[in-house]
């Protein structure tokens, strides 16, 4: 028993790993070859029912699924490939880590042996090319683990067999959806981390008409060569230029394209840039911050709290509220910070009839003349709700709220099980379907709170609102 446990552990291992240093690759296949007879003749002896490594989780990615194509699948774009094991070859295009390293075409060949399991090999272009690597997979559910094209540490494929279908997964596959965006401003100052702008809040300040003017250039990844539009979301007229020469293969199966953007602004107020981001038909949305004399975010909308955030020192931020008129429930919310006392608010009594706020299936309140209140403070990412004194308005300012980096942290709230009332933390709008229910669960309803009453299903949600989510 010990001996077939020692062989065993030692078949568990199928991936080979390509260096530069092996100039002639005749001595590896010999090996590799010798080795495969070898686990044969051993699987036939012992008649194991597994071999290889424990199957993972299957790496994301859209995989072509069915009959080869006539041309080479290229796993850069689908990230995988499932078919049916008949002795069938495989030819994938696909970039390994290494980001210097050129495409690379494999031919990936598989068949069954005696034992019933699937012998697999990968090879550099041809049936007969060199040998990256080979192994046997079990029939019933085994992975060659990772598999190696390059000079590097990081893992590039990985053959699975799982009942009946052979799966072939690029480890480096990249969705649009996870594009990357990095702002610079300098062109220069590409590549250079010391030079790079963090995150989507930018600071810059409102200009003469003859100051010199602000270039940021964007430097946008994705899994193919993306298409990058723009636009302010105020409608202002833009300047994003493509810059054809900055078009290259960036990290790890990724390529990017670099624009240029003229900030020149002119009033004091925040500019939000739009981009739209499409590639392998996918098409993903970014937004970014360009805060004019330190405003950071500024909404202001009928039936709703007008809202501010300014930044008022290197690390402070201030949000100011502003209560117009009518005698409907306010719904709001601190985007940052908290407020230990709201008695201290100038001109609450005489200004505003009550506060709501819903915590723990309990409702909590301050109400003008009440002879006890059980609500003293605000705290961010909780919901409030705001009734105003007939013919009168209300302001007042929440303070404690820090940037670290030069960001703002944009956090959804944690929710639980049933009624939730809630506000985002930042200086960012976010979806809605970005919101998270627990484990199992699943959001089935949102409702903002507006003067006139609660507005259902926001694709939006805003800071400094409030919004009912339930969760069943």
């Amino acid at each position: 028993m010990k001996r077939k446990l020692k062989m065993r552990r030692k078949m568990e291992s199928s991936s080979t790993k390509v260096t530069a240093s092996q100039v002639n690759p005749m001595p590896k296949v010999i090996v590799v070859v010798v080795v495969l007879a070898l686990l044969i003749g051993v699987s036939l002896y012992y008649n194991y029912s597994s071999v290889g490594q424990a199957y993972k989780v299957e790496p994301k990615g859209m995989a072509f699924e069915g009959k080869i194509p006539d041309e080479e699948a290229n796993l850069d774009k689908s990230g995988a490939v499932h078919f049916v094991v008949d002795k069938t070859n495989l030819t994938a295009a696909v970039t390994p880590s290494l980001s210097n390293t050129a495409w690379r075409i494999l031919f990936v060949g598989a068949s069954y042996v005696d034992s019933g399991a699937v012998q697999y090999e990968v090879r550099v272009n041809e049936e007969k090319g060199e040998v990256l690597a080979q192994g046997l997979l079990d029939d019933t559910d085994g992975s060659s683990g990772d598999l190696f094209l390059d000079d590097d540490d990081v893992p590039d494929l990985e053959v699975v067999y799982k009942n009946g279908i052979l799966k072939v997964y690029n480890l480096n596959y990249v969705t649009a959806g996870a594009a990357q965006v990095e702002v610079y401003d300098d062109v220069e100052a590409i590549g250079n981390i010391n030079s790079q702008k963090v995150g989507s809040l930018f600071f810059v300040t409102k200009v003469a008409k003859d100051a010199p003017k602000n270039y940021f250039y964007f430097k946008v990844s994705t899994s193919s060569m993306p298409a990058v539009t723009a636009f302010w979301k105020s409608g202002e007229k833009i300047e994003f230029i493509d810059l054809p020469e900055k078009i290259s293969a960036s990290d790890v199966g990724m390529k990017f394209r670099v624009m240029k953007l003229l900030v020149d602004p002119a009033d004091e107020k925040p500019q939000v840039l739009v981009m739209n981001i499409t590639s392998d038909a996918l098409m993903v949305q970014r937004e970014f911050v360009f805060a004019v004399n330190g405003r950071m975010y500024d909404m202001a909308e009928k039936n709703y709290p007008k809202v501010q955030i300014i930044k008022v020192s290197e690390t402070a931020i201030d949000v100011n509220f502003t209560f117009n008129g009518g005698l409907g429930l306010y719904g709001f919310s601190l985007p940052c910070g908290s407020i230990a006392d709201i008695t201290t608010f100038p001109g609450l009594k005489e200004n505003v009839n009550s506060i709501y706020t819903y915590e723990g299936a309990k409702v909590k309140q301050w109400k003008a003349d009440a002879p006890a209140n059980d609500l003293s403070g605000l705290m961010f990412g909780r919901g409030y709700l705001l009734k105003l004194q007939k013919d009168k308005s209300f302001s007042f300012t929440a303070k404690g709220c820090f940037v670290k980096d030069g960001q703002l942290d944009s956090v959804l709230p944690s929710l639980s099980s049933g009624w939730n009332f809630v506000g985002i933390k930042g200086n960012m709008a976010r979806l809605a379907s970005e919101l998270k229910a627990p484990s199992g669960k699943k959001v089935v309803e949102i409702y903002t709170r507006s003067l006139e009453g609660d507005v259902k299903n926001p694709s939006v949600l805003e800071p400094g609102r409030a919004y009912w989510v339930k969760v069943e």
